[in-house]
């Protein structure tokens, strides 16, 4: 080999080690954020209905567990309202954008296609932190006794009528 070829080769060894450590250093600076971290993150929720009334929970999509229209509210750890949807909106899930990291609560409830209210629960509190999570939501399907406690209830979000 001659000695041209070898300082090639040790410059080629000395520029990747060298290369690894800036990678090292990088990683444990503090962790690798891709993208622009400027913007606030994203809180979503995706709700699973449950199928059937009772004790066992077993979650589905809207359509599954046919949830046409839902309701909610969002509070922050203090129990204050944040933001509601103002009448029936078509099930799916949630996407809120805007808020700051801290604890949050999601209160749902889901109507069939009558628009007579059929599933309602308040979430576990969510914690979002600096980037955007997803959680999902199990939403209990009520009783019969329930949904008929709830029957004279408008399905308008509990907005009080003007006047």
């Amino acid at each position: 080999m001659s000695s041209r070829t070898c300082r090639g080769a040790i410059w080629s060894v000395e520029a990747a080690f060298g290369a690894a450590c800036l990678v090292l250093v990088s990683v444990t600076a503090g962790g690798c954020v891709l993208g622009n971290d400027n913007d606030r993150p994203v809180l979503a929720i995706d709700p699973l209905w449950d199928v059937a009334p009772g004790k066992l929970f077993a979650g589905d999509s809207c359509d599954g567990a046919g949830v046409v229209f839902m309701t909610w509210e969002i509070k922050d750890d203090d129990g204050h309202s944040l933001k509601k949807s103002r009448m029936l909106e078509h099930c799916q899930p949630l996407d809120f954008i805007g808020l700051v990291p801290g604890t949050y609560r999601l209160e749902l409830a889901g109507f069939d296609r009558d628009e007579q209210k059929r599933w309602e629960t308040t979430c576990p509190p969510f914690e979002l932190g600096r980037f955007d999570v997803l959680y999902p939501c199990e939403v209990d399907q009520l009783s019969a006794e329930e949904a008929d406690t709830d029957a004279g209830e408008p399905a308008d979000a509990g907005e009080p009528d003007a006047g």
